[in-house]
């Protein structure tokens, strides 16, 4: 299944499209490293190009909708791809900044959330964007805030989201973003996914911080 990657790829960040056709991986060995593309009934990979002025290092968060392949890149903003990769297109009204997520969900392709320090929210596809002013200090509940480092969209009810950062808690919001409620603190949050059979169902990694780590913990009710 690793043809056309390296056999000492160090990869660490994948992403699938909607109809699971189509396998993406960031190859992060300085000697080997690319953006690469493989069909899931395929053992070949692809080496893709990646924006002008970056590289795979480059790339800090990945998304697939139905329509587009999204990255996230390091001070430059992030960027998409309508042909799997091939070419890409900058988004010119995003954050021009590190992305360091993006979220969406396949039933609305016009929504999508990228994180800068705190996330910004599009409804029209990225012509516009909307820095969601309940994460300030002050108003967010977690208090002193990290880097947020992953959203979750429930795919059932898009405005309600899950947002962990690296340093402290999660937060879940139900109102698209205009209120948020602390739902787990203790260490920072690497991940944070909804089950799309049924997002009743959700699960978060815990980063570990010099102290005990939670490991993986699960949701029965929606992320509360």
């Amino acid at each position: 299944f690793n043809t056309g990657l390296a056999a000492h790829a160090s990869v660490n960040m994948m992403a699938i499209s909607p109809d699971g056709g189509a396998l993406y991986a960031r190859d992060s060995n300085y000697a080997t490293m690319g953006l690469f593309r493989t069909s899931t009934d395929s053992s070949a990979w692809t080496k893709l190009t990646t924006p002008i002025g970056s590289d795979a290092n480059a790339i800090y968060s990945m998304y697939i909708d139905s329509n587009y392949i999204y990255i996230g890149l390091y001070s430059i903003g992030m960027y998409k791809s309508g042909n799997q990769g091939d070419a890409w297109i900058q988004m010119e009204h995003a954050p021009i900044n590190t992305i360091h997520a993006i979220a969406g969900v396949s039933t609305n392709s016009n929504l999508l959330y990228a994180a800068v320090v705190t996330p910004y929210k599009t409804i029209d596809g990225g012509e516009n964007w909307e820095r969601l002013t309940s994460f300030n200090v002050g108003v967010n509940p977690c208090g002193s805030r990290g880097y947020v480092d992953t959203i979750a969209i429930d795919p059932a009810n898009t405005d309600v989201f899950l947002v962990g950062d690296d340093n402290a808690c999660l937060v879940r919001s139900e109102d698209g973003g205009a209120t948020l409620t602390m739902v787990y603190v203790g260490v920072g949050v690497s991940r944070v996914i909804f089950d799309p059979r049924d997002p009743n169902l959700a699960y978060l990694s815990a980063i570990t911080r010099g102290v005990t780590h939670d490991g993986v913990m699960k949701s029965s009710d929606n992320g509360k």
